[in-house]
């Protein structure tokens, strides 16, 4: 039900937002407000959550010493997803208020204390969701030779949640229309406001991937302490 849940929803908000009767009551949030919102501040818990999951999951792996470099994986996966939560909400420089340095704050189209809206950068977000889509879609695919069994059992993503990765799949392919691509049509127009509700699919995936390994990983430990 947690896997489909999301997937529900936005549907849900698709149908209302292309739809012109229903197209200000699902989008205009959107456009009046893009920061510090409800979705953006849900998305800001999952990766943070996703964040101290995969420590703890890298922790575990690091216990046993032949797990080490599964362990190094996930410390990455982690310092990623907290660089994300923080790219989120600007490194907290609206509510504490201090001074946005030089190089970032003169070469950023918003005037943030954000790194993905520098120049080249801005404008790209179809991009980043097709590359999290890619690799999503490499951990659900079927061993590789060169990879051992215990590394791609300890790292491959479950296919309960291929769905979502599909969704965001799709997203980021109207997105990067949207990007490349001028449409007058209003009800053509949501494909520019995906981009928060992508990014909490985004973080959704990223915390039930974790939690979802943290639970097989546990489910092994028990195993070899049983057979011990």
């Amino acid at each position: 039900m947690l896997i489909w849940l999301p997937l529900l929803a936005s549907a849900t908000w698709f149908a209302l937002a292309f739809n012109p009767a229903t197209y200000d009551f699902a989008v205009s949030g959107f456009l009046d407000r893009r920061e510090y919102t409800f979705t953006e501040m849900a998305t800001v818990g999952c990766f943070l959550a996703a964040s101290v999951a995969a420590a703890i999951l890298a922790f575990r792996h690091w216990r046993d010493r032949k797990d080490s470099f599964i362990a190094i994986l996930f410390i990455g996966f982690a310092a990623t997803a907290f660089l994300v939560a923080m790219e989120e909400v600007q490194w907290g420089q609206p509510i504490l208020g201090y001074d946005i340095p030089g190089f970032i704050e003169g070469g950023n189209r918003q005037n943030e204390m954000t790194l993905h809206n520098l120049e080249g950068m801005h404008g790209k977000a179809g991009r980043f969701y097709m590359v999290f889509c890619i690799a999503a879609l490499t951990l659900s695919l079927p061993r590789v030779w060169l990879l051992s069994d215990n590394l791609w059992s300890a790292v491959k993503s479950p296919k309960a949640l291929l769905p979502i990765v599909l969704l965001i799949l799709l997203m980021a392919l109207l997105k990067v229309y949207a990007e490349i691509f001028e449409n007058p049509f209003k009800p053509i127009q949501p494909i520019r406001w995906t981009t928060e509700i992508a990014e909490l699919l985004i973080a959704y995936w990223c915390v039930a991937y974790i939690v979802i390994k943290l639970i097989e990983l546990r489910g092994k430990e028990r195993k070899r302490a049983s057979s011990a």
